[in-house]
């Protein structure tokens, strides 16, 4: 089984809430095969509702929902994600699907596709930030200079784990010296930070506090 016990941490998770037997043999049926790594996500993870706050975790099963069949599928691709505007999707080839670990591919029209993340794993732990960034209880945003993203960059845990060209044009970064804590810097976006443990948060605020990072 794949060990999600960084995105279960970052949200609290203390046990399994996964898709039914039913949608997982819906999927299956589907599309023939997925990777390993994203069935056990589906299996574990794929029914909390975190999947679903800003962007959505396609289900392409029994719900009638906006992430159902006709955003499961494409020529090339299967999409496994789409932003809440349908600005942006994720999408794993189809030559791909019986890899464990394939590569992710982001599209705006679901017609060009480039690599967005190096691989699956990766993906889903991005994902989970992005949701955990912006939707935790204990959350901040604000804009950086480009000193103050460097500032971050040099001071707090780098996740080793980018997005390219996710709704904006450029990297997305994620940082964060705790599991429950994370830190998302945007190309030409805001700065987002949260984590579900107050302590932490507050740590993580004081490190910047006392600094001259030149706010835009």
């Amino acid at each position: 089984m794949t060990d999600f016990s960084k995105i279960k941490q970052l949200f609290g998770v203390v046990s399994p809430n996964g898709f039914s037997e039913n949608e997982i043999n819906n999927i299956i049926n589907l599309v023939g095969v997925l990777p390993e790594i994203l069935l056990d996500y589906y299996k574990e993870l794929g029914n909390y509702e975190f999947n679903y706050w800003q962007d959505f975790l396609i289900r392409g099963i029994e719900k009638e929902e906006f992430y159902n069949y006709d955003h499961f599928m494409n020529d090339k691709f299967i999409i496994i994600c789409c932003e809440n505007q349908s600005v942006c999707f994720a999408g794993i080839k189809k030559t791909d699907l019986s890899e464990k670990n394939p590569p992710i591919y982001f599209s705006n029209d679901k017609e060009h596709w480039e690599i967005g993340c190096n691989n699956l794993f990766n993906y889903i732990h991005g994902f989970a930030y992005i949701h955990a960034a912006l939707c935790l209880d204990n959350n901040g945003y604000f804009d950086l200079s480009d000193s103050g993203v460097n500032f971050i960059r040099s001071n707090f845990k780098n996740k080793n784990i980018k997005f390219n060209n996710w709704v904006v044009d450029g990297d997305t970064e994620f940082f964060g010296d705790y599991d429950d804590t994370i830190m998302m810097i945007t190309a030409g976006g805001p700065f987002y930070y949260a984590s579900n443990n107050e302590e932490h948060f507050m740590e993580m605020e004081k490190k910047w506090k006392d600094i001259d990072i030149e706010y835009k």
